[in-house]
C-alpha cells in the first residue's frame, strides 16, 4: 500500500537518425556508410504524460481515532488495461531470494556468461530472468564453486535413454521409425528386444518398417499408434538399404534397427498455428556423436523472430528418408487446420528435398508456392563456382567491389522493385552477361587459376543450435544432444512471449506517429520510411475512384550506401490505385505481400490532404499481424 506519484518520471521523446529497416536483408539497412551502427531504439514502460497514469491509489493515514485506509479517486477495477500473464514478465531482481541472487551470481561468474546463468535459473526455478539482469546482479565478490551432485546413470542405451527422457517430457510429442521383426510391437515399454542404431537404413524379409507415434495432449494423455510403411513402394529402398546392414554389420533378426526420430514442442506447434504462412526447411550434421543429421522446420513471426517447430534427426538426407518426414511426420503433426495457411515452402536447394516438397504441396500442402533459398542459390552458389581471389592488394579491392555487384544484381531477380515480368528479367539477365564479358570485369573475375570450391555440403547454424549457451555438438550423446535441444525450444517460447509482452506496455521513444504505439518496431520503423518518400511521388487522379502513382524525385541523386549498385537496372513504373469498397488498392500488391500500406497508397491519400498535412498511416491501415495487442493475446490461450 503505498501513495502513487502521478507525475510521469519518462525520459523525453528522442530526434535522431535511427537505422532503416525492411523486410529483404533488413541487418545491412542499419549500417553507416562509416561502418559504424546506428543508435538504438528504446522504449519505456512509464506513462509519457502524467495525466496518462492511473489515479486509483491506496494510503494508509492516521487521525486521533487511529491508521485508516484513504482510497484516492480512480478506477477501482482496473478496467481497459492490458492484460497478460505474469509469467511472460521478466522476474523482477527483487522478487529473487537471496538464494536464488547468489545462484545467478555464482553461475554467471563460474562459467563466463550471463546466458548460461539465465538457462540455469529457468531450467531449475522456472523463472525468466533476462541476461541484462543477471548482470546487474554481479558484485566483487566471489562465492565457491559448488561439487556437481548429478549422479542420475543414463541407459545403457543411448537410444532408448532419449526415448524415456521424451516419454517424461509433458510438452514433447514425438515419431520414431524403426526396422522390427515381422509381427512384434514396438512400444517403448518393450526391453525384451535391444535397440540398435543403423549408420546405414532399412530391412525387409522378416522385418518391416514401423512409425510409433507418442501424441501428447495438454492434459498430458497420451495416445500411441503404430503405422506400417513396409507395403509401400516408395519405402523399399529403405528396405532394401537395412537388410543389407543387417547382413554386413551381423545384427541379429530379433534386434530392431533405430532409424529415425522426430519430436516436436507443443508450444512451438502453437506458434506455428499463430504465423503459419511460412516454413523454413533446413539440414545440418555434427549434432550429436552418432553422426546423424538434423533436419529442421522453423517458421517467423511478424517481428522477424525465428523459431523451429519440428525437429527429427536421420540417419542420411536419401530420396526415401525426406519421403518418411514429408508424408508421414510433417503431415501428421501439422494441425489440419494449417495445411492450407501455409503460403510458401523453402528449401535449401537440396534436389532431394525439392522432389518430396513438390509431393507434399500437390497432397496437403495446396496453397502454398515452393521455392529455394536465394544464399544458398547465389552467396552459396558464387563460393562453390570457385572464383579465386588475387594475390595483389590493388586486384583484392577490385575484385571485391566487382563481387559486390555481381551478388547485388543475382539478388535483384528475387527483390521487389527489381525484375517483374518476364521481359524485365531478360533485358538484366542480358545486360548482366554483356557487364561479365566486359574489359575490367573478366581480367578480375575470370583470373586462370585452381578452383576452390567447397568439397562439402553447406552447413548452417540453423539458428544457433551450435553457438547456443546450450548448445549441441558433435561429442555429444543423443541424450544429451536432444535435452540440449529441447531446452533451446522453451527458452525460445520464453523469449518470443516476453517479447511480445513487452513490446505492448512499452512506449516508443523514437517515434511519435499515430501507429508507433499499435504495431511491432519493425513495422512501425518500415511505415516512416514510407512516410518520408510519399514527397518523392506524385498522384494524379485518371477515372472515378482511380489515380496513376509515378516516381517524381526532386534530384537525380543515388542515395548514399549504393556502393556502385547502380549498375544493376531498376525499372520505372506507373502503379494503378483503385478504390474498391471504401478501400485503396494497389498494383504494386506491397499489403497483399507483407501486410503494410505501400507509399503508392500514401501518395494518394496526401494528394487529397488539402486542409492540413498528412501525417502517416493510422493502424488500422496495418494487417493485424502486425498489431502488439494482438501478438500479446496470441501470446497466450484464448479463452
Amino acid at each position: 500500500m503505498y501513495e502513487q506519484d502521478l507525475k510521469s518520471n519518462a525520459p523525453p521523446m528522442k530526434t535522431q537518425e535511427y537505422r532503416q529497416d525492411g523486410i529483404v536483408n533488413s541487418d545491412k539497412l542499419g549500417r553507416r556508410e562509416d561502418g559504424r551502427s546506428g543508435p538504438r531504439r528504446c522504449s519505456t514502460a512509464k506513462p509519457l504524460k502524467g495525466e496518462a497514469t492511473c489515479k486509483f491509489s491506496i494510503t494508509i493515514a492516521w487521525d486521533e481515532f487511529g491508521f485508516y485506509l484513504k482510497q484516492n479517486v480512480g478506477n477501482p477495477y482496473h478496467t481497459g488495461h492490458p492484460k497478460f500473464a505474469n509469467q511472460d514478465l521478466a522476474t523482477p531482481n527483487g522478487f529473487l531470494s537471496t538464494e536464488d541472487q547468489e545462484v545467478i551470481i555464482h553461475v554467471h561468474n563460474a562459467c563466463g556468461g550471463a546466458a548460461i546463468g539465465r538457462n540455469y535459473i529457468l531450467t531449475k526455478f522456472g523463472k525468466f530472468v533476462p541476461s541484462v539482469a543477471i548482470r546487474s546482479l554481479q558484485n566483487e565478490a566471489t562465492l565457491p564453486q559448488p561439487e556437481e551432485g548429478d549422479n542420475r546413470k543414463l541407459p545403457a542405451n543411448d537410444i532408448e535413454g532419449l526415448l524415456r527422457y521424451f516419454e517424461t517430457e509433458e510438452d514433447i510429442s514425438f515419431q520414431v521409425l524403426w526396422d522390427v521383426p515381422a509381427g512384434s510391437t514396438n512400444k517403448t515399454s518393450n526391453e525384451t528386444q535391444p535397440l540398435v542404431d543403423g549408420s546405414e537404413d532399412d530391412g525387409s524379409g522378416g522385418h518391416m518398417l514401423l512409425s510409433t507415434t507418442f501424441d501428447k495432449d495438454a492434459a498430458g494423455n497420451v495416445t500411441e499408434r503404430e503405422t506400417d510403411h513396409s507395403t509401400e513402394p516408395a519405402m523399399d529402398e529403405l528396405g532394401r538399404e537395412v537388410s543389407a546392414a543387417r547382413e554386413d554389420e551381423s545384427i541379429f533378426c530379433q534386434d530392431k534397427i533405430f532409424l529415425c526420430i522426430a519430436w516436436t514442442n507443443k508450444e512451438e506447434l502453437r506458434l506455428f498455428q499463430k504465423f503459419p504462412s511460412l516454413v523454413y526447411c533446413d539440414a545440418t550434421s555434427d549434432t550429436n556423436k552418432n553422426k546423424n543429421h538434423l533436419i529442421t522446420f522453423s517458421g517467423r513471426t511478424t517481428n522477424g523472430k525465428q523459431f523451429i517447430f519440428l525437429r527429427v534427426w536421420v540417419h542420411n538426407q536419401k530420396r526415401v528418408t525426406f519421403k518418411w518426414i514429408f508424408q508421414a511426420v510433417l503431415k501428421s503433426f501439422l494441425p489440419s487446420g494449417t495445411h492450407e495457411m501455409v503460403q510458401l515452402v523453402l528449401v535449401d536447394g537440396d534436389p532431394q528435398q525439392m522432389s518430396e516438397v513438390r509431393l507434399a504441396l500437390q497432397q496437403y500442402l495446396t496453397s502454398a508456392m515452393f521455392t529455394n533459398c536465394g544464399f544458398h542459390l547465389v552467396t552459396i552458389g558464387f563460393k562453390r563456382a570457385g572464383i579465386p581471389k588475387p594475390d595483389r592488394d590493388a586486384m583484392k579491392t577490385q575484385y571485391d567491389a566487382l563481387v559486390s555487384v555481381l551478388l547485388h544484381w543475382m539478388y535483384s531477380f528475387m527483390r521487389p522493385g527489381y525484375c517483374e515480368n518476364g521481359d524485365k528479367y531478360l533485358i538484366s539477365k542480358t545486360l548482366l552477361f554483356h557487364w561479365l564479358k566486359s574489359k575490367d570485369v573478366a581480367t578480375v573475375l575470370g583470373v586462370e587459376g585452381p578452383a576452390n570450391a567447397p568439397t562439402g555440403p553447406h552447413e548452417g547454424t540453423n539458428f544457433g543450435i551450435k553457438s547456443h549457451a546450450a548448445r549441441v555438438m558433435p561429442s555429444h550423446t543423443m541424450v544429451k544432444a536432444g535435452k540440449s535441444l529441447i531446452f533451446q525450444s522453451k527458452l525460445k517460447v520464453k523469449e518470443i512471449r516476453h517479447e511480445a509482452t513487452r513490446s505492448m506496455l512499452n512506449t516508443p521513444l523514437w517515434s511519435g506517429s499515430a501507429t508507433s504505439k499499435h504495431v511491432v518496431k519493425i513495422a512501425e520503423s518500415i511505415l516512416l520510411q514510407i512516410a518520408e518518400r510519399v514527397s518523392l511521388y506524385q498522384a494524379r487522379r485518371v477515372a472515378q475512384g482511380e489515380w496513376q502513382v509515378t516516381h517524381a524525385p526532386h534530384g537525380s541523386q543515388l542515395p548514399p550506401g549504393t556502393n556502385g549498385t547502380k549498375k544493376v537496372p531498376k525499372f520505372t513504373r506507373i502503379r494503378t490505385v483503385k478504390l474498391v469498397n471504401c478501400h485503396l488498392e494497389c498494383s504494386c500488391c506491397h499489403y497483399e505481400s507483407v501486410g503494410l500500406p505501400c507509399v503508392h497508397q500514401g501518395a494518394v491519400i496526401a494528394s487529397h490532404s488539402k486542409s492540413e498535412p498528412w501525417t502517416g498511416f493510422g493502424h488500422h491501415d496495418v494487417d493485424l499481424a502486425w498489431w502488439t495487442h494482438l501478438r500479446m493475446v496470441n501470446g497466450h490461450d484464448s479463452r
